[in-house]
């Protein structure tokens, strides 16, 4: 994949929304993995690892509703 395809592939990444209300799961996803790649680690990741940091940054940046991850635990 070329710069081209990969800015047009984000781009076009979509956040869930219904009636006003977002779940910025995915986008949020996008950019953790992407700050992992720009710190030189790893750019695949097992979720139990960025579960948590996730959970964190959908917590700051998400709806004020309750938030819940997957069927994880929170």
């Amino acid at each position: 994949m070329n710069r081209s395809e990969f800015l047009d592939r984000i781009t076009n990444v979509t956040q869930w929304s219904r009636k006003g209300e977002r779940a910025p799961h995915k986008p949020l996803l996008l950019l953790l993995v992407l700050a992992r790649c720009a710190r030189g680690e790893e750019r695949e990741v097992a979720y139990r690892e960025i579960d948590q940091p996730l959970f964190d940054l959908l917590r700051e940046f998400g709806p004020s509703r309750r938030v819940g991850i997957g069927g994880a635990p929170h």
